[in-house]
């Protein structure tokens, strides 16, 4: 295997030593010094939709095209310098992006855009008048084709609501808990065609509950934690292996972590982690290279990384950074290029980057950035853009920085503009978002002296079809329907813990990327126009190119 693979190697290294720095764009939304702190909300209908505020008009909603010459204001929602933007949830649904925001006469309500001033809307006044339906705890979430959130009508409280995307198909669904109290229902997650999610009720406290759509259909899943006035306080709830694993509480045991596949009899605790106590503490799921990752206590060993299969048997810690009863204290997990990153505290080091893949001997310090005890990840946002790993950090205190990482110690290093005279140009809470529409990375930054403002690094190294399909091209997997309109399917007989499909126009632009995760998967293709296409499908670490047309 390795004598078959050794030209192509030499030549991606020659091709790698000769790659082109990454391009960095400043789009300079508030002119002059003043910082718009502009971030990315989401790209739909051809558009990439960005907050950001300025002295003038407050904080708005924008759309840019990558330029500061195309970035312009689509609507003052709340005239004047008044903040129209609240952002206390933002998704992308059906072609159009669906906000919260405060116009000053309705309250803070639910509003859409398509990209266009006048299609920038209050999609339903909820709560009539200046009152607001929504507040910092609320999100918007797609889920079996609709969009789930709560929010209050003024009567009911914060009950359970879901919209079409029209005014009139914008519903309240159900009063799970009677009166003006409200339910607070929040965590959405799809599951076979239906919505899990966590609501509270006097009865039983804060529970697992279930809807497909309706309000007969719309009912608590198991009362986990009986009698307790607490509940079982479900939380983190995580789709894996077609069934959403979550942590709660049960009348025998402390916080644990648990599955369900959407019944009664198919909810159940996976395994009691610390049989003396709590063996979820301040914990996170992430489901990374088929495996779900959570931080885990049980009892011996202090906070430690956990992984499972889905099984009693196969979840187990992964190992003891800090023996014996110390606790490493892990946060901010996330998935790139089928390994776990998260950052570790551990009071040798302080706070660091760390990667895993599941074992023992693959899980470890990217990096001692800030050396000693110092911090050097605060709230480090881990995005994967092609071949890297991005995040935020600091080698020296008070100079956090973008940074870089192939998943090696040798490989993770800052980069930066040639331009960037500037000290901590990043926050610790800027957004890394990837944008398929030009293939870039956006986030805030500071790094000529023109402000907080937005900007975008772009990765310009390509690999030239004829290369990458010359790459172990497995031939089991197959793309259909070429031509394809809404969507197409990938299809493989191949066995693989990570894989991903990328779709690159003519130009050789990246349109699309999405992670595959199982042997047959449908892939949308919303907002891409038509033509000819490369579809690149990585299967851990096995290739195939194929040309698809989209009509």
């Amino acid at each position: 295997m390795k004598k078959i693979f050794t030209p192509v190697m030499l030549l991606l290294s020659s091709m790698a030593a000769s790659a082109q720095v990454p391009v960095f764009t400043n789009i300079d939304i508030d002119a002059g010094s003043n910082s718009s702190y502009g971030n990315v909300l989401g790209e739909a209908n051809g558009k990439i939709f960005v907050s950001a505020v300025t002295a003038a008009n407050g904080y708005e909603l924008y759309v840019t095209d990558g330029t500061t010459a195309g970035t312009q204001m689509l609507k003052d929602i709340k005239a004047g310098a008044g903040n129209g933007l609240t952002i206390f949830g933002y998704t992308v649904y059906n072609g159009k992006l669906y906000f919260t925001a405060d116009d000053g006469t309705n309250g803070v309500e639910l509003w859409f855009s398509d990209g266009t001033a006048a299609g920038t809307q209050m999609l339903k006044d909820i709560n009539p008048g200046a009152a607001s339906a929504f507040n910092q705890s609320n999100f918007l979430t797609v889920s079996a084709g609709k969009l789930f959130f709560m929010a209050d009508n003024g009567t009911n409280g914060y009950e359970l609501w879901m919209s079409d995307g029209t005014t009139a198909g914008t519903v309240f669904l159900k009063d799970i808990e009677p009166g003006a109290g409200g339910s607070a229902p929040r965590e959405f997650t799809e599951l076979n065609g239906k919505t899990l999610f966590n609501a509270r009720t006097t009865a039983n406290g804060s529970e697992l509950w279930i809807t497909d759509g309706t309000s007969a259909g719309t009912q608590i899943v198991l009362d986990i934690y009986a009698g307790g006035p607490d509940g079982g306080l479900p939380q983190r709830l995580t789709k894996f292996n077609n069934k959403v694993y979550f942590i709660a509480q049960s009348n025998a045991d402390g916080f644990e972590i648990w599955y369900t596949d959407g019944t009664t009899a198919g909810t159940s605790q996976l395994k009691d982690v610390n049989p003396s106590g709590d063996g979820i503490v301040n914990g996170e799921l992430k489901v990374a290279g088929n495996k779900l990752y959570f931080p885990g206590v049980d009892g011996v060993n202090g906070q430690e990384l956990w992984v499972s299969d889905g099984t009693f048997a196969g979840t187990k810690m992964v190992t003891d950074a800090t023996p014996g009863s110390g606790s490493t204290v892990i946060r901010y997990l996330a998935e790139s290029h089928g390994k776990l990153y998260y950052r570790a505290l551990l009071s040798a080091t302080g706070s660091e980057p760390w990667v895993s893949d599941g074992t023992s001997a693959g899980t470890f310090m990217l990096k001692d950035l800030l050396t000693g005890t110092g911090n050097g990840t605060s709230f480090p946002v881990f995005t994967q853009y092609k071949k890297y790993t991005y995040f935020i950090g600091q080698q020296t205190s008070g100079d956090l920085q973008l940074w870089q990482t192939d998943g090696t110690t040798a490989n993770t290093k800052v980069v930066a503009p040639i331009i960037a005279p500037n000290a901590n140009p990043l926050s610790a809470t800027s957004l890394l978002r990837l944008v398929a529409k030009d293939s870039s990375l956006y986030f805030s930054a500071n790094y000529d002296g023109t402000g907080t403002e937005l900007w975008k690094m772009t990765d310009t190294t390509s690999y030239p079809n004829s290369v990458a399909a010359t790459l172990n091209n497995t031939a089991d997997t197959r793309i259909y329907p070429s031509p394809a309109h809404h969507n197409f399917t990938i299809k493989t007989t191949t066995v693989f813990k990570a894989g991903s499909v990328t779709l690159t126009d003519a130009t050789g632009r990246v349109v699309k990327t999405e992670k595959l995760y199982n042997n047959e998967q449908v892939i949308s293709l919303q907002d891409i126009a038509p033509g000819m296409y490369m579809a690149d499908v990585w299967l851990d670490d096995k290739q195939s190119v194929q040309k698809l047309i989209i009509e």
